[in-house]
């Protein structure tokens, strides 16, 4: 291929400058975009034709079901129809597994997280039950095992299956992150922060679990802590919007309201359009008293968010949340989300959006529960069980 080609090489982690839209993202693009290339990996070989040179094209994943180690894995099968958009055989074939007589752990956790997906936290909280405790840690369900139990006002339970897997697999930081997690349901933060210290230290990671550090200390009222950990999130995690939401709503009072200003717009800055959390930034500028910028990320954001809903549900739900977070036409917001509950009453981001806004209205007790029903269906989901949480203390404190 003898095609005179100049190339400026971009670093990915500190560009020099902007990159034209126009311009394609593929290394070498200009020079192979005319030609067909051909992988084949298990003989670590290559092959670059003209594309007038036709060959018949082969579908890989029917390739991997019919001859690769789908063939005779049955859980790689059953991964490999959902990649194919062949769901209810995936779904079926998955059930025949989870519910033989023997227990396939992996199959039974698949299937969990797929009912929990959608809406049946009843039946994938029974369905782990199967598992033993060793089972929970190496499928890594035993963060959603402990969550699921407390959510459902098991708090003994939860704290005695999560000790019993330090004590199983000691080394295992899923282990103690489920009980910090049971701990601090419990209400004893104290016993919460020394099981995350150890998580700290299994996983060599001082900025691990930055986010529920941060909970860990509003629940515990130790503000200056939670406004360290989040500052930390924001600079690791700049996408993340519930950082900033936090962060606003921890940094009261004059100098820290301004230092948050200060993090939140050097972390905004970092990011491109797509990218901003623009929902959360417009109920952190509210908190922090800039009704401008706080306008500015409202309007952006429910063109952007809301404008690309699939269903009516979504755009529903979307609208609503927006309205919530800035407390703005609440009555409104909840006939939306009712709504949209009314189509999809298991999903986990509805019943979230319901909590926000009888927050925003007052209640207390419909937010807190409605949070609870949302955690119920996603406990591993860091946002959903610390706002469950959150929203109880503030329950309790009222």
């Amino acid at each position: 291929m003898e095609r005179p080609v100049e190339a400026r090489w971009i670093g990915a982690e500190r560009p020099t400058h902007r990159v034209a839209e126009q311009m394609p993202g593929l290394l070498g693009y200009e020079l192979m975009c005319e030609f067909w290339v051909f992988l084949d990996y298990p003989a670590k070989r290559l092959a670059v034709s003209k594309p007038d040179e036709r060959r018949e094209a082969v579908d890989i994943h029917r390739w991997y079901i019919d001859r690769g180690e789908a063939r005779t894995n049955d859980l790689e099968r059953v991964r490999a129809l959902f990649v194919l958009g062949q769901t209810d055989a995936g779904r079926q074939r998955l059930e025949r597994i989870a519910d033989r007589r023997k227990v396939n752990p992996a199959a039974i956790a698949m299937l969990a997280r797929l009912e929990r997906r959608e809406g049946q936290a009843d039946q994938a909280a029974k369905r782990i039950q199967r598992l033993s405790v060793r089972d929970l840690i190496d499928t890594g369900e035993i963060i959603s095992s402990v969550n699921s139990m407390w959510l459902s006002g098991r708090i003994d339970a939860a704290v005695e299956q999560a000790t019993t897997a330090t004590i199983l697999q000691p080394e295992s930081s899923l282990a103690w992150l489920s009980l910090s997690d049971a701990f601090l349901a419990a209400g004893e933060t104290g016993r919460a922060r020394r099981a995350m210290q150890t998580v700290i230290e299994l996983e060599a990671n001082p900025a691990a679990h930055l986010l529920r550090r941060s909970v860990i200390a509003i629940i515990d009222q130790d503000k200056d802590g939670a406004l360290s950990h989040l500052r930390d999130h924001l600079r690791n995690r700049p996408t993340d919007g519930y950082g900033y939401w936090l962060y606003a709503q921890v940094a009261q009072g004059a100098e820290r309201r301004a230092m948050a200003s200060a993090d939140l717009a050097a972390a905004a800055r970092a990011l491109s359009e797509p990218q901003q959390p623009m929902d959360f930034m417009a109920a952190a500028w509210q908190i922090l008293g800039d009704p401008e910028q706080s306008g500015q990320f409202y309007e952006a954001g429910l063109r952007r968010d809301c404008g690309r809903a699939l269903n009516e549900a979504s755009q529903n739900n979307c609208e609503a949340w927006y309205q919530a977070m800035l407390g703005q036409d609440l009555g409104e917001a909840e006939v939306k989300i009712n709504s949209a509950l009314s189509s999809s009453p298991g999903r986990a981001e509805f019943l979230d959006t319901l909590a926000v806004v009888l927050h925003a209205r007052g209640n207390a007790q419909g937010a807190r529960d409605a949070s609870w029903a949302a955690a119920r269906h996603s406990p591993d989901d860091v946002y959903l069980f610390t706002q469950a949480l959150r929203f109880q203390a503030a329950l309790s404190t009222d």
